[in-house]
């Protein structure tokens, strides 16, 4: 008796494809299909051999809470001995970025807040803003629009926004009152020494408000710097001793403004405003 064995092999085919977010692969997401599962390498993509022909579901699992994958399974038909492909297409969640812009601690409404994307907000009632849907990235956030005589923390940022969370970034802006500083300079002399002086006003009068004063030349007598708060008329008279002739400068600072002057010594008399 003789014997004739066959042995045959069932072509098989292939299922490949690559998962994405916005076009950046995503690594380790795990892919099953046809009984067999794998993983995604650096490139986004994953391959799954030795599949007989026929209609499969092809799923991915695994995929981190910060991307949304709107289909995470699809059928594929394996042709005999071919490759079928699937790709999954995925998107970061979105993030928010909100926060208030106030005037001297109170609501600022009307204020146009933009993002370096383009897009726009204008502060309410509430002096709040509010993006959302925003991917998660780096953006530049920007306040304009503002009254006249504010003085804010910062008029831009940079912020980051996360996926499934809102970023907040407030703005504090403060009232500047406009005045004007004036300064009457002059001299006296007396026996051994010289004295200068400085009446300094504001218009309107700036009340009890904090002042430096600084003098420089050759001939100042100690460091030259003072400080202080103005009278009920918004005045202050300040004096200095010199011991030479010569150009003496003042420089008055009152609440972030200065003014400056300068005064010339000579052998002659002098006078100071009182």
């Amino acid at each position: 008796t003789a014997t004739a064995d066959f042995v045959c092999t069932y072509p098989t085919g292939t299922i490949s494809g690559q998962v994405v977010a916005n076009g950046i692969p995503l690594a380790g997401i795990g892919v099953r299909a046809a009984g067999q599962s794998t993983t995604t390498g650096e490139n986004g993509r994953y391959q799954i051999s030795g599949v007989r022909a026929g209609e499969f579901e092809v799923s991915i699992v695994g995929v981190p809470s910060v991307y949304s994958c709107p289909v995470d399974r699809q059928t594929v038909v394996v042709p005999l001995g071919g490759t079928v492909t699937a790709n999954f297409t995925c998107s970061p969640r979105t993030g928010a970025l909100s926060g208030t812009v106030t005037q001297n601690g109170s609501p600022l409404a009307g204020v146009r807040v933009s993002l370096s994307t383009g897009l726009a907000r204008t502060t309410g009632a509430d002096g709040r803003y509010l993006f959302e849907t925003l991917g998660p990235g780096s953006y530049t956030v920007s306040i304009s629009q503002l009254p006249p005589s504010l003085v804010c923390d910062a008029l831009s940022a940079t912020v980051t926004v996360t996926s499934l969370q809102t970023t907040v970034r407030n703005f504090a802006c403060l009232s500047v009152v406009q005045f004007q500083i004036a300064i009457l300079a002059g001299y006296v002399h007396f026996s051994g020494f010289s004295r200068l002086c400085a009446l300094i006003q504001t218009t309107p009068a700036q009340a009890y408000a904090a002042y430096q004063a600084q003098v420089t030349g050759d001939g100042v007598d100690g460091s030259g710097v003072f400080s202080g708060t103005l009278d009920a008329n918004g005045r202050a008279l300040v004096l200095q001793n010199i011991l030479a002739y010569g150009v003496y400068n003042w420089l008055i600072t009152i609440a972030g403004r200065t003014a400056s002057t300068s005064t010339t010594v000579t052998a002659a008399s002098g006078s100071c405003s009182q």
